[in-house]
Parts: structure tokens; C-alpha cells; sequence
């Protein structure tokens, strides 16, 4: 029986019944849209967004605000994939769709995360840089998937990464866009401290800018909440504080140099 934090096991992120059938098709995954924990996931994200937007000054602006419907979810699988294609971003194929399921093409691999764990650093920094080309391309065409966690990419045959879970694929705005940043970075810190680094390096790398101040904030705040719904080992989550931790203080020190170097041009100006 898996006893990790097990009590918690309701609070899952996942938000969807799945499971993989054989059919006519071939292996098929098959995806049952559930109500309540999208729900409840919304409601924070709204919550987010309006002490984002607290913080910025902007809160009768209601762009950033997101509560797609069941069907909307639906609809948004079926709509990404139209886009992603054109973007260069493989997804599963879908078969059949009803009201609240959908049957997709099976890939047989296994998460980027789980990629991570098993893999060198150099393969590592060359996935994770790859994932922040593709979502830098989704970013600049307008749309944003909201929930970017390295758990929703599949790797096949090490050249092959597959977008899966587009129920939150929507157009892009200011917070939706840090979500994705803030998701991906918070969903690899369980990692080992050099492996971890390395792939946040790598999606900075090719996403194209480093962390900024308001992203490290999220990412420690959504930090300390994200082992619960993971049901993370003890070692994940020693992991988790300790990169955190390790982040924040690579920040401080980029201050630090940037004012240095600010007083010292200011000193040779004078």
C-alpha cells in the first residue's frame, strides 16, 4: 500500500478520470473530464489572479480572470491541437469526443519528469530548454496553456515530447503567461538539486529571459502547497524547500551585483 501522505490523495492535481484501453485504433487513452477539483483549482487560480492584479493596481481588470466551463475544457482540447500543429508542438491524436470524454492516441513513454529523474544533466538542460522554446512559440502566437508542469509533457524515444492535458489552453494574457512559467519551474523542484538547477536553466535558456522577482514570489508561495497534492516522498520535498530556498538566494545575489555594478559606473561618471 503506498502510504505517502496518503490522507491527501483526494487533493490530486489531476482533475480527470484516465485510463488506456485496447481498441480498433490500437492502444487509446481515454479521458473522462471531472467537475469538482477544476473547480476548486479555478477558484484559486482566481484568487491568484486577483492579488496579482491587487498588486498591480489593476484590479477592474478583468482580462486575466479564467473559469472555463465542461464544455469549454472540452472544446480546448480539440481547438489547441488546431493551433499547437501549426506552432511545431506534437499532441496525441484525438479519435472520438463526447460531452465530457475524449478517447486520444496513446504515446508510449513516460513524463519529462520522470525523464529528469533517470537522466544525465546534459539531457536534461537540452529537454527542458526545448520545452521553453515551444512555450516562448505558444506565448508570442497569443495563447498560453495556464497549467505548464513538466507533468504534461510525455517523452517518446528521447526526440519525441507530446503536450498532453490542453483542457486550460486559452488566449494568452500578463498572468496566464506567468502561470505557465510558474507551474513548469514549481513542478520540477522535487528534483535533485543539480538536476533541478540545470532544468530551470535550461527553460530560461530557451524560453529566452531568466526568473523575474514576481515569478521567484509565486514560485515560493505555490512551492509550499504543491507537495500535498503530489503526495511527495520525504526526499521530494526536502528537495523542494532547499531549491526553493537555493533560488531565492541566486536572486538576492543578482541584486546585489546589479547594484554594485550601478554604484561603480556611477563612481566613474563622477
Amino acid at each position: 500500500m503506498d502510504n505517502k501522505f496518503s490522507v491527501f490523495r483526494s487533493l490530486e492535481w489531476r482533475t480527470n478520470s484516465i485510463k488506456v484501453e485496447d481498441a480498433e485504433e490500437g492502444r487509446v487513452l481515454i479521458k473522462e473530464f471531472d467537475v469538482v477539483k477544476p473547480t476548486l483549482i479555478f477558484t484559486l487560480y482566481n484568487i491568484a489572479c486577483f492579488v496579482d492584479n491587487l498588486l498591480n493596481l489593476s484590479i477592474v481588470k478583468t482580462e486575466d480572470y479564467y473559469f472555463p466551463s465542461l464544455r469549454e475544457r472540452v472544446e480546448n482540447e480539440v481547438k489547441a491541437r488546431e493551433i499547437l500543429s501549426g506552432l511545431g508542438v506534437k499532441c496525441p491524436k484525438i479519435h472520438w469526443r463526447k460531452e465530457n470524454v475524449i478517447c486520444m492516441e496513446y504515446i508510449d513513454g513516460k513524463s519529462v519528469l520522470e525523464f529528469y529523474r533517470d537522466g544525465g544533466l546534459e539531457e536534461v538542460y537540452d529537454v527542458s530548454k526545448r520545452i521553453g522554446f515551444e512555450v516562448r512559440r505558444v506565448h508570442e502566437a497569443g495563447y498560453a496553456f495556464v497549467d505548464c508542469r513538466a507533468e504534461n509533457y510525455i517523452m517518446r524515444n528521447y526526440g519525441e515530447i507530446y503536450r498532453l492535458d490542453l483542457e486550460f489552453f486559452t488566449k494568452k494574457t500578463r498572468f496566464r503567461s506567468l502561470c505557465d512559467i510558474v507551474t513548469y519551474d514549481v513542478s520540477i523542484l522535487g528534483l535533485s538539486e543539480d538536476k533541478c538547477m540545470t532544468a530551470i536553466r535550461g527553460f530560461h535558456d530557451g524560453y529566452g529571459r531568466k526568473l523575474s522577482k514576481t515569478e521567484l514570489a509565486y514560485i515560493s508561495l505555490f512551492s509550499s502547497i504543491y507537495p500535498l497534492s503530489l503526495k511527495e516522498g520525504v526526499d521530494e520535498i526536502a528537495n523542494r524547500a532547499s531549491n526553493a530556498i537555493t533560488l531565492l538566494r541566486e536572486s538576492i545575489k543578482d541584486l546585489n551585483l546589479l547594484k554594485l555594478l550601478k554604484s561603480l559606473t556611477s563612481k566613474m561618471e563622477e
